[in-house]
């Protein structure tokens, strides 16, 4: 097709010509984008998105980050006054202290807050500002931070420490189970992303060139594209049909056998069971395979090569090509710039 082409409509012996419809829709899509887009940047900019993904003391400072704790990555999560042997009966989930390393015995000292301690004192009543009151209660409250011997621990997420998994005691299910369990899945994606990034932003890159590659072939091989596609479909489909039905001969009994440690059929199943669903699974891929040869050997392919054809003319013509490569690529380096700098 030329330049010119706008790919017309044939409706009723009238040609016409495509245009663009709701474009009030198009705006209101816009603007939203528009919109989340700016609130994003106002929240990376204004706010602090490290607070996801770091643990914070009793200061409210981030572990690994503020100014005081840059040494000091990893979340402690201090124990309560009662202990029994080297592990406190009950962690104090709101006193946390940033150190440098997770601890594996006893001897270290823990900066900990403490539990407060609240004082109430009955004052007699007086005249004040020319008010009068019967009493008050005066009400202080005291707290202070103490050094806490440590309990045996071990890095977790490469962020917290948690207490080292013991069968004496229920310490290390309840941290995970408890305070980091909502912040576990999310700190794992991130962490993870953040460690093998180059890998990620690498497969990113190859699948777009990949992408690209594969338009171009289907914009100049179509039909050979489609031919091979569905004769190699047809074929594995009969296949595996012919796999899953060769489950009638083996013996359903027999765990060691090479078709029964195969077969995911006789891995989930067992006995005639096994046997019987192996065989009905085999039958209907069978009965797929031979649809799909009479559709193949039947298929009229010229109309839909016709429709690829002028697909991907479009999303390759007239500018948008251009747009369609960097687009992904210019998303794929602001995620890896994003998710990097928590």
């Amino acid at each position: 097709m030329g330049k010119d082409d706008y790919f017309p409509i044939q409706s009723d012996g009238v040609t016409k010509q495509r245009t663009h419809t709701d474009f009030c829709i198009c705006f209101l899509f816009v603007g939203v984008v528009a919109l989340m887009g700016g609130l994003a940047v106002i929240g990376f900019f204004e706010g602090d998105p490290r607070r996801l993904t770091h643990g914070r003391d009793y200061h409210g400072r981030l572990c690994g980050i503020d100014e005081g704790v840059e040494a000091q990555p990893f979340l402690y999560y201090c124990g309560l006054e009662e202990w029994s042997g080297s592990y406190p009966k009950r962690l104090n989930y709101k006193s946390t202290s940033c150190i440098a390393k997770c601890p594996n015995d006893t001897q270290s000292l823990i900066p900990c807050v403490m539990p407060a301690f609240v004082n109430l004192t009955m004052l007699p009543g007086g005249t004040e500002s020319n008010v009068t009151y019967d009493s008050s209660l005066n009400v202080e409250v005291t707290q202070s931070v103490a050094y806490q011997h440590s309990y045996p621990t071990e890095e977790y997420m490469g962020r917290y420490c948690v207490p080292t998994w013991s069968s004496s005691n229920t310490l290390y299910s309840e941290v995970i189970n408890g305070p980091l369990k909502e912040v576990a899945q999310f700190n794992s994606a991130i962490g993870s992303f953040m460690h093998a990034w180059p890998v990620i932003l690498g497969a990113s890159i190859l699948a777009i060139l990949l992408g690209m590659a594969y338009l171009y072939v289907l914009k100049y091989y179509a039909g050979l594209l489609l031919y091979i596609s569905l004769w190699l479909g047809t074929l594995l489909t009969f296949l595996f049909g012919l796999f899953f039905l060769y489950g009638l001969f083996p013996d359903p009994f027999d765990d060691m056998g090479w078709y029964q440690q195969m077969s995911p059929v006789f891995v989930m199943c067992y006995g005639h069971e096994a046997r019987f669903i192996s065989a009905l699974i085999g039958m209907i891929l069978l009965l797929i395979g031979t649809c799909m040869l009479f559709a193949t050997l039947n298929e009229n392919i010229d109309e839909s090569i016709g429709i690829i054809t002028a697909t991907v003319d479009c999303i390759l013509g007239s500018g948008s090509g251009l747009a369609f490569v960097i687009q992904p690529i210019v998303q794929a380096l602001t995620v890896t710039f994003l998710v990097c700098v928590l």
